[in-house]
């Protein structure tokens, strides 16, 4: 279960009991309540002493190592914790189909990104029910402090029984929110394939596969105007 395995990286990698009696505490209740949430751990407080961030998504435990720098950018001094909870239902909590694929080595093309670049990179799929005739990728993006932000792309790739996805998902400085135009520092990416409703409806489309994530940083921009709250490339 995504509680268990998450009470148990606390307990075997965090050193303070206190620190493991209340981190357990919160897991509990927000994973009660069915929401998705990322916990991040100073340096001080880890038996390897090095920070890292614990986020449990789509009923899925990732745990993120962290650079000095990526803490930072978290405002996570290196004998604090700091949280974070989605207010919306856990993904994992949306009615899904079966699952009919698994995903693995997810990766991206660039190890950093810039607010102008756009989300390139590709996944490993493996189909292990029907082939499905019409499909999407979701990428979620969950954005330290800031919030989280979703993107869709429909590749036209017809799909065998294993093979690659390549994806290209729009760029942060495509979005309406200002709160993910201004983001800067680590950045959680998580991939799904969904099922594609006949509509335009989003919410008609259901999860088919399991989840990848990775860890990637977000820098400023180079050479950019700034305009109406977006970033414009020179």
């Amino acid at each position: 279960m995504l509680k268990d395995a998450a009470i148990n990286w606390v307990r075997s990698n965090c050193t303070d009991p206190k620190l493991q009696v209340d981190l357990s505490r919160k897991l509990k209740d927000v994973l009660q309540r069915k929401v998705d949430c990322w916990f991040a751990v100073g340096q001080a407080l880890t038996r390897e002493r090095v920070p890292y961030m614990i986020h449990c998504f789509a009923g899925q435990l990732f745990i993120f190592q962290l650079s000095n720098a990526q803490a930072a950018g978290l405002m996570l001094a290196p004998d604090a914790m700091a949280a974070c909870t989605d207010p919306r239902p856990a993904a994992a909590s949306v009615r899904a189909t079966p699952q009919l694929m698994s995903l693995s080595k997810f990766e991206l093309d660039k190890p950093s990104l810039t607010p102008n670049d756009r989300i390139t990179g590709s996944v490993d799929y493996e189909i292990e029910g029907e082939i499905p005739a019409v499909y999407c990728l979701r990428l979620d993006c969950s954005l330290g402090l800031s919030g989280d932000e979703t993107s869709w792309t429909s590749p036209e790739q017809v799909l065998s029984r294993a093979g690659q996805f390549r994806f290209s998902f729009d760029a942060l400085r495509e979005s309406a929110w200002p709160f993910v135009l201004h983001h800067r520092g680590p950045l959680a990416l998580f991939l799904r394939v969904y099922s594609h409703a006949t509509s335009d409806d989003i919410a008609l489309r259901r999860p088919i596969s399991d989840t990848c994530g990775t860890l990637v940083d977000v820098g400023p921009a180079i050479d950019k105007d700034s305009y109406g709250g977006r970033f414009k490339s020179m």
